[in-house]
């Protein structure tokens, strides 16, 4: 237990808390075991997180086949860092739909997600939720973090 502390302390104390830039990829792929042959395609999500100082930005990119159809832009505030933990407090107050002009709808992928945002910025004025970087290896470039409450994961690079 003391060696595990040691360990994450200096990953705080050595991480930079005033800026961060990761770029996480998540790749969907169609099941082999559809009852009727579809043509292929190739679908992906991508997640870009931008902190610096106490302002923050997460921009969800939707894209199929290489071509990036629409994008979910978040703006606000880092309220608080806790070290021990490596968990970033955010509160994001503003959101942004952009979507390629020959769409004609949101992305299915991305219509929970709008509607989950749309709903907490009317009632509550921004969204708030945590970030916990989980791991870090700065050696093979890779950042994996955990988003509360949702639990959802995301594999990174940083820049």
């Amino acid at each position: 237990m003391v060696l595990s502390s040691i360990v994450l302390g200096t990953y705080a104390m050595s991480f930079n808390s005033k800026q961060l830039n990761l770029s996480c990829q998540a790749k969907l792929y169609q099941s082999p075991f559809m009852a009727e042959s579809l043509p292929a395609f190739s679908q992906s999500l991508a997640l870009d997180v931008a902190i610096e100082a106490n302002h923050a930005k997460l921009s969800y990119r939707y894209a199929q086949d290489g071509q990036d159809l629409a994008a979910l832009i978040y703006r606000g505030k880092v309220s608080a860092l806790e070290p021990g933990t490596m968990t970033y407090k955010l509160n994001l107050d503003q959101a942004n739909l952009k979507m390629d002009l020959l769409q004609t709808e949101v992305p299915d992928l991305m219509r929970a997600e709008v509607r989950k945002s749309r709903q907490a910025l009317f009632e509550q004025g921004r969204m708030s939720f945590d970030m916990q970087i989980v791991d870090m290896d700065t050696l093979n470039d890779f950042v994996l973090i955990k988003f509360y409450p949702s639990g959802h994961l995301w594999a990174c690079r940083s820049h």
